[in-house]
């Protein structure tokens, strides 16, 4: 990310707090230990004669476990208003 985008977002995210009532100021910040994959295709096929897909098994356990992961972060309220997502990405 270049540095005038950096100050961009920075910017944008004062902004975005001063200018809107329903921020509460809360901040959402993990770090999940573990290493980025793709998303598997989703499985198809055809019983009694209906086509139906399905997720893979070994994708059904990546997902539950990114699942279980960020449970922890999960705010005992659920948030009002608009949200704000930032992904870093950091590889091993």
């Amino acid at each position: 990310m270049t540095e005038h985008r950096k100050e961009y977002m920075r910017n944008y995210r004062r902004e975005y707090r001063n200018t809107h009532p329903d921020y509460a100021g809360m901040t959402i910040s993990m770090v999940l230990p573990i290493i980025p994959t793709a998303q598997m295709r989703a499985r198809t096929a055809v019983r009694n004669g209906h086509a139906f897909a399905y997720k893979a098994g070994k994708q059904r356990h990546a997902e539950d476990s990114l699942i279980s992961l960020m449970e922890k972060y999960r705010p005992a309220q659920p948030m009002n208003g608009a949200s704000a997502h930032y992904l870093t990405i950091t590889r091993p």
